[in-house]
């Protein structure tokens, strides 16, 4: 008697690892278009973040290239990719946030001076606000998933995670008792906030538990952070009627060396992985495995078999519980060590599959 072997499917893991990829790289694009896109319109006078400093792509630009690379790795098989990407695009999420904030305020204002309905945002402003949005779904579709991630080395991930608290007191520690947090207008003061706690603290809660998706958000949140730093040492500040004016920090080197020194330290618990030791001693798998009948691919309803031998057919004692229905079948394995084990109709028998994939694992 033959027994239809399961079908391969792709794992919970896995998909939720293709979401969070999926999710980071439309808000990488979604950055791109809106650092070129116009932001506001004045009159029929257009303005985008494109129009100031050229060392304003190294705050938008380079980190949304950095992690649409990586979000297409992970859609190519590398899964420390989406973790990453979507990384990157949340430490871009704080700052954009208070940018978007401060457009708006800008905008608001110049209405009240006597614009009126001549001033209107741009498709840039909505662009910016939407990769916003997915930048925070792939951060926290990541860390749904992040349970059944290998281990890193924990004390250099954690290091790591603290490091990038200290981007959160550059910009919020006052200088000579004056505040950022001192300015007069509640909507700036939030966006300040969230450009501060957003993503530093996703970050060391991530990096915190030690799994190796975490730690390359973490890593990820790092990079995004380190474009601004660029920036500022290039004088961002500098460039006349540009939108990308409002960008400062209280402590500047303290920031610079928050992002170095987090993106440091998260790597190098990267790369002390702890693969998950399996709990099986011996496990054969293969086409060569006695009882394993492939049907021929070209006939009709062609699917891979496995016939039980009675060699194999012994009874075990003590049974966890049977499936439901009596009958021979593949049925999830009750020891909790592959996907599948084969009931034969009255024991559990040693043949498995995982992924579509047979083997043996005795029971005893």
């Amino acid at each position: 008697m033959s027994y239809p072997l399961p079908t391969a499917t792709t794992s919970p893991m896995t998909s939720r690892r293709q979401t969070t990829a999926l999710l980071a790289a439309g808000a990488a694009v979604l950055y791109l278009a809106g650092y070129y896109l116009p932001l506001l319109d004045i009159g029929g006078d257009a303005g985008s973040f494109s129009d100031g400093d050229s060392s304003g792509l190294w705050v938008w630009v380079v980190p949304s290239v950095l992690a649409l690379l990586a979000a297409l790795l992970s859609l190519g098989g590398k899964p420390v990719g989406a973790a990453i990407a979507a990384g990157i695009t949340t430490g871009l999420a704080g700052l954009t946030t208070f940018e978007l904030l401060f457009i708006h305020r800008f905008a608001e204002q110049m209405s009240a001076g006597g614009f009126g309905s001549a001033i209107s945002k741009g498709i840039g402003f909505w662009a910016l606000t939407l990769a916003v949005v997915l930048a925070v779904a792939a951060a926290l579709s990541l860390m749904t998933a992040n349970s059944g991630e290998p281990m890193c080395n924990q004390l250099l991930a954690v290091v790591g995670g603290i490091a990038g608290i200290g981007i959160s007191l550059a910009i919020l520690l006052p200088v000579d008792g004056v505040s950022i947090l001192d300015i007069d207008d509640g909507m700036i003061q939030f966006g300040v906030i969230v450009w501060a706690v957003l993503a530093p603290l996703l970050a060391l809660m991530m990096a915190a538990s030690g799994r190796r998706a975490g730690v390359a958000f973490a890593m990820g949140v790092g990079l995004g952070h380190l474009g601004f730093t660029v920036a500022v040492l290039q004088d961002i500040g500098s460039a006349d009627d540009s939108f990308a004016l409002a960008l400062s920090t209280s402590h500047t080197a303290i920031y610079h060396w928050a992002a170095l020194l987090s993106v440091a330290f998260t790597a190098a618990a990267l790369t002390q992985v702890q693969q998950p030791s399996s709990p099986v001693s011996a496990f054969t798998v293969g086409t060569a495995m006695p009882g394993y009948v492939p049907v021929s691919p070209g006939q009709p309803g062609y699917a891979p078999t496995y016939t039980v031998q009675a060699a194999y057919q012994q009874q075990v004692a003590p049974q966890p519980v049977a499936p439901q229905q009596p009958s021979s079948q593949w049925a999830p394995d009750p020891y909790s060590r592959h996907q599948f084990r084969l009931w034969d109709g009255h024991t559990w028998t040693e043949h498995v599959a995982d992924q579509g994939v047979v083997g043996h694992d005795p029971i005893s």
